[in-house]
């Protein structure tokens, strides 16, 4: 089983921790190909890589989660790095992934776009450089980066 250090010193969130772990296990040996379907042998070791890797960044990873909801019309994602003059966002994060949950015209969440923190630390401070600082959220307390969507790696 995989450790959650927000459960470590609460036995039932510990409990709750330990099924979620094992039911996303489970539906990803469950998602597989079975043997005999045609390729499947080709790419069972890449897909299966595939799968246990997500399975860990939902399950054993801290993942920082922004939701943007002008990305649509902009194509850009806003990567915060400080606010009310202090570091944050991405330049004080301590998780291995930075997901963005797109939403569409509607404000419904249409795509989540997931890149490691040091690879979007660096495409953010390209960006920067061309662009310069913008405020952000929460009455311009925010300040951070426009970074195109194409520029993220999918």
């Amino acid at each position: 089983m995989s450790e959650n250090p927000y459960a470590r010193d609460n036995p039932a969130l510990r409990d709750v921790w330990d099924e979620g772990y094992a039911a996303a296990l489970a539906a990803i040996q469950s998602s597989m190909s079975p043997p005999g379907e045609k390729g499947w042998d080709m790419s069972l070791k890449h897909g299966l890589f595939g799968q246990e890797l997500l399975a860990a960044i939902l399950c054993d990873q801290k993942t920082e989660v922004k939701r943007d909801r002008a990305a649509w019309k902009t194509g850009n994602v806003f990567v915060e790095h400080s606010y009310n003059g202090n570091g944050s966002g991405i330049h004080t994060t301590v998780a291995p992934w930075w997901a963005f949950v797109i939403d569409d015209y509607a404000g419904q969440p249409q795509s989540i776009v997931m890149v490691p923190s040091l690879t979007l630390k660096t495409i953010t401070r390209y960006w920067l450089k061309k662009r310069g600082p913008q405020p952000g959220g929460d009455g311009g307390r925010s300040t951070g980066t426009l970074v195109p969507l194409v520029s993220l790696p999918l």
